[in-house]
């Protein structure tokens, strides 16, 4: 294939991307090979399209290490176990690269938020304390995502492990506007929100922003 053709197909591809990502899954172009498009070469991502790819990325990893358990035969482990591991390492290695292109585009990174009441959040599913969290007082959170259509974040902060985050619903972003908006934990193993999250039940919150940049 020469340079130009090279060309043409990304350009192609590209426009198919901004269709959705399942078209493109269902032509045979792999979830690797679509994080490689989005990573390298597209200068802006639609949040939309970011969080989908992440999600199909999300499966896609489940679905590998899965194989990696169902491997039983000496010559499935031998022929397939270190391809597999690759592909892993390199599906986990592009979803960081994607989130990191993702929050470039934010239109603020961090925000302050002062909690009026303490709020106590559990992933219940997980049936274990170290999944009990609670949000109080004023805390500082690292911004994952700004969903404005939906009308919530995603939010860490480092008073919890690096595989937590909370989704925050909000009806206006002004700061020092007292407001009430669900809250809930999530948890990821991948330590990114959208990746696989296991997510806690959502409870009241009352708070007003105080900072953002």
């Amino acid at each position: 294939m020469n340079l130009n053709d090279k060309i043409k197909k990304h350009e192609l591809l590209i426009e198919e991307l901004n269709n959705g990502v399942d078209n493109l899954l269902v032509e045979g172009v792999s979830i690797i090979q679509i994080l490689k498009l989005l990573v390298r070469g597209t200068s802006y991502i639609p949040t939309l399209l970011a969080t989908q790819t992440l999600k199909k990325a999300g499966k896609a990893l489940l679905d590998k290490e899965k194989e990696v358990k169902d491997m039983t035969s000496k010559e499935d482990v031998i022929t397939g176990l270190s391809e597999l591991t690759s592909e892993i390492a390199e599906l986990k290695s592009l979803i960081i690269k994607l989130e990191e292109k993702k929050e470039e585009q934010l239109p603020f990174k961090k925000i302050v938020i002062e909690f009026k009441k303490k709020v106590d959040l559990d992933i219940d599913k997980m049936k274990s304390p170290e999944f009990q969290r609670s949000l109080v007082s004023t805390m500082y959170f690292k911004v994952m995502e700004v969903n404005e259509t939906k009308k919530y974040l995603l939010l860490k902060t480092n008073s919890f492990p690096d595989t937590m985050f909370i989704r925050l619903e909000y009806k206006t972003l002004d700061i020092y506007k007292e407001q009430k908006g669900d809250v809930n934990l999530i948890y990821s193993r991948y330590k990114n929100p959208i990746v696989n999250p296991i997510e806690g039940e959502k409870e009241d919150c009352f708070y007003r922003v105080v900072e953002m940049k």
